[in-house]
């Protein structure tokens, strides 16, 4: 537990990144969502303004500093995490991705899937002992591509940061 604003906001951006990749885990479906919202309608005000949610773990997505700089400054009753939550799915379905050694577009394995998901619990029982006044995005992936033991996957996963996390690239542990 935190009374720091920008670490509840990024622990609520990363909740909703996880959530959003365990159902496409689940489901095998990068864009499991439209099942329930179809595309165009699920938009949210906050932030800065109305904004419609990309939540399609196959979007090219990339950490920006404005995702970055409104968890560090909205306070936490009126911090909305969908975009960079989204953007942790993104990132974890690319390294998926690119495990399988596939192009962006295509499926990965189901097998695949689950096993950044069983990566992904391990690192979520990990976020509550490390959590501290100062986490934020960066030490979530730190503590992700920690839990990738595989060298290759390790490899992956820094990969994937440096290409769609390249503001905070430096900070990873890990890459």
């Amino acid at each position: 537990r935190t009374d720091s604003v920008p670490t509840a906001n990024f622990i609520s951006s990363i909740n909703e990144g996880l959530a959003d990749f365990m159902a496409v885990a689940e489901t095998g479906d990068p864009d499991f969502i439209t099942h329930s919202i179809p595309k165009g309608v699920f938009k949210v005000e906050g932030n800065n303004g109305l904004t419609e949610i990309a939540r399609d773990a196959s979007e090219l997505l990339t950490y920006t500093a404005a995702m970055d700089d409104e968890a560090r400054t909205i306070l936490s009753t009126t911090y909305v995490p969908y975009a960079m939550g989204a953007f942790l799915a993104a990132y974890l379905y690319a390294v998926a991705v690119s495990v399988d050694g596939l192009e962006p577009k295509e499926l990965p394995s189901i097998d695949t899937l689950r096993r950044i998901a069983a990566l992904v619990l391990e690192t979520m029982r990990e976020l509550g002992q490390t959590a501290g006044d100062t986490f934020d995005m960066a030490d979530a992936l730190s503590l992700f591509v920690g839990r990738c033991i595989n060298p290759e996957d390790r490899a992956i996963a820094c990969e994937v940061a440096s290409e769609r996390a390249s503001l905070i690239f430096n900070s990873i542990d890990g890459c």
